[in-house]
């Protein structure tokens, strides 16, 4: 738990003060994807296997960090198009199947880079 921790830390260190305006799409994804993984109650809410996989998201997520200033453009439209497969996830999660509930997904795009 420490290390998810420390990396979410140093991830929302690298977050604040000014920003390339070009960035600003995927800066603001990357915040979203933070605030869906880590928010008051996930250490309750997640279960220990996906627990497990958050260092592996986070470092993802400091990937993306990393190559964004040359890969500006690439993100857009990355971002774009997982952004299609989230909407339909979470449209998916808010239909009720036959079958029973259809479990919340948490999608952590930056898991691509």
């Amino acid at each position: 738990m420490l290390l998810i921790l420390q990396r979410w830390h140093e991830i929302k260190k690298r977050l604040k003060g000014r920003i390339d305006l070009s960035m600003a799409v995927a800066l603001n994804d990357i915040k979203a994807q933070l605030a869906s993984l880590l928010y008051a109650g996930f250490v309750r809410d997640t279960p220990a296997q996906w627990l497990q996989e958050y260092p592996r998201y986070l470092k993802a997520i400091e990937q993306r960090l990393e190559k964004l200033p040359s890969q500006v453009q690439q993100d857009r439209v990355w971002t774009i198009e997982l952004t299609g497969y989230v909407d339909k996830l979470k449209s998916a999660d808010a239909v009720p199947l036959d079958v029973g509930r259809v479990p919340r997904v948490v999608v952590c795009p930056a898991a691509r880079y």
